[in-house]
């Protein structure tokens, strides 16, 4: 066998080995150290840098909290900035490409060729030539420019950059979610902190009331019909006292997870009777906050970026049907014996063009069309979608301000009939289950209160986001908790003050069918009514 055969069957068996082994390659599951390790370091991670709680925490500092701790906003933030160094990197693909390289080449015989006549085409009676060395070196340096290439990075740039403002309206969407989320998780857990004495202390009074009316019913001192009927209104109390303290348990333990502290994290919240309710912005227009929608409203520039993204694929595409033209320039060397001259520059200029391109120019153009089209159909479906937002913002707020205030005025009536209930049955005129029935439902209705006020939090901060009119913090990695929370409390201060900030925009443009409507016009000196 000669040595090429040889050392082709060599190579064929190395690569046969390696593919088997390969395909032999089986999962290999982790073990239970290994995960319990991961998820330790994971846990350490999650609360690292994050400042112990006092032991006290405002509704300003919890949300301060879950805007620099929350581990769905740092990732949110940890997209925007992936999406700022992938728009870096492909700046740099506009460049041309500079390719260094070396290389060693072997041959165990001499390239030997021979010549044949150009015209007779017979063969040449010199003899042969030996044109290259067994072994020898090669380096070089090569300078390549694409122009096709060159027009598609420029794009890429382009859409890389807009991808970066997606990311960041992705952020403030996510921040305006959470900052509702904290809000009713904290007016949940501050009423569990507020009613939990007067439900134990009512618990404790229907249970001893429901022994008296066992005893008195073994006793007959009473119609067997007149106690059932007494336990059961104690029953259906305790149900309902039960079913509160129930509903209540998990919200600290809810509100732990949103501002990224410990589960069994403990502290005192504020007296929900003393936080100031949002302001409803009755005596505003409903067209003040419609026009800060159009110019802030995260979800609708969000699509106005991905339309414009959708623009630029239509001109890569289309500019990918175009010819491609190279150019090659950069100086080589070798130290091959042979060559006479070892060292040289050498360059190219190529064209190329896939002919296929003419069948599948037409289509190829009426898809990028289409994705056009489609994106700009999204932006003004999400245009839409954020005006009827804005419309029923403003009458959830109205509404949840209504039901507040209602909550609020049979919270009063209910407290002073547990009080008046509670002063006769000292004095016998009504009886422990009267007490306890009075207590329960004044208890009822304060939750009611407090659900009643975080929907209104819930409602306000959904016409704020809905606006676009969230608080400018800028880089949270960048400014302490104490600063962070004192900007979340003048944000909710001017919000609540009930006087939007000026917005400059251009009139809206009115349709012929409209004109006798009334067009929006907000400028820098618009002040709400």
């Amino acid at each position: 066998m000669s040595k090429v055969r040889k050392l082709g069957v060599f190579w064929f068996l190395i690569a046969a080995v390696l593919l088997l082994d390969g395909c032999s390659i089986l999962p290999k599951p982790i073990t239970q150290d290994e995960q319990q390790k991961l998820l330790y370091q994971d846990r350490i991670k999650a609360q690292k840098e994050v400042e112990p709680v006092g032991k006290s925490l405002t509704l300003h500092e919890a949300v301060a909290r879950g805007i620099k701790y929350n581990l769905d906003y740092r990732s949110k933030m940890m997209e925007q900035a992936i999406a700022m160094g992938v728009s870096d990197l492909s700046n740099y693909d506009m460049l041309p490409k500079v390719v260094a390289n070396a290389g060693y080449n072997y041959r165990n015989n001499y390239f030997i060729t021979t010549a044949t006549g150009a015209y007779s085409g017979n063969p040449s009676l010199n003899e042969p030539f030996v044109s290259s060395a067994k072994t020898y070196d090669t380096t070089g340096l090569m300078l390549s420019w694409n122009l096709l290439d060159f027009g598609v990075s420029y794009f890429n740039a382009r859409q890389n950059a807009d991808r970066i403002i997606v990311a960041s309206e992705k952020r403030r969407r996510t921040m305006h979610v959470l900052v509702q989320d904290i809000q009713v998780a904290y007016l949940r857990a501050a009423s569990a902190q507020k009613l939990k004495s007067d439900l134990q202390k009512t618990v404790k009074e229907a249970n001893e009331a429901l022994e008296n009316s066992k005893k008195t019913d073994t006793q007959g001192l009473k119609a067997p019909i007149d106690a059932l009927k007494y336990q059961k209104s104690l029953l259906d109390n305790v149900k309902i006292l039960e079913t509160i303290d129930q509903e209540l348990t998990s919200a600290k333990i809810e509100l732990n997870q949103l501002i990224n502290l410990p589960a069994s994290a403990s502290y005192t919240l504020e007296d929900p009777d003393k936080i100031a309710a949002p302001n409803s912005y009755a005596h505003a227009d409903v067209q003040e906050f419609e026009v800060r929608a159009l110019a802030h409203n995260a979800d609708l520039k969000e699509g106005i970026y991905n339309a414009r993204i959708a623009v630029e694929e239509t001109h890569k595409s289309i500019l990918k049907l175009l010819p491609g033209i190279s150019f090659n320039y950069g100086p080589q060397a070798t130290n091959n014996s042979f060559y006479i001259n070892k060292n040289w520059v050498e360059g190219a200029a190529q064209i190329s063009f896939n002919l296929w391109n003419i069948l599948t120019a037409p289509a190829t153009i009426k898809l990028a069309d289409a994705n056009q089209d489609l994106a700009q159909q999204k932006r003004m479906m999400v245009q839409m979608a954020v005006i009827g937002q804005v419309y029923l913002s403003k009458q959830q707020l109205e509404n949840a301000l209504q039901l507040y205030q209602r909550s609020a005025e049979i919270d009063k009536v209910d407290s002073k009939i547990a009080k008046i209930t509670a002063d006769k049955e000292k004095e016998g005129a009504a009886s422990q289950a009267e007490k306890v029935a009075a207590n329960s439902s004044a208890i009822v209705s304060k939750l009611r209160k407090y659900q009643a006020l975080s929907q209104l939090f819930a409602a306000s901060g959904k016409m704020q986001a809905t606006s676009g009119m969230e608080p400018d913090i800028g880089s949270v990695n960048d400014i302490s908790l104490g600063d962070l929370t004192k900007i979340v409390k003048k944000s909710f201060e001017e919000w609540n003050s009930g006087k939007l900030p000026p917005v400059e925009l251009q009139p809206i443009p009115v349709s012929e069918t409209s004109k006798s409507s009334d067009a929006v016009v907000v400028n820098s000196s618009s002040t709400t009514r």
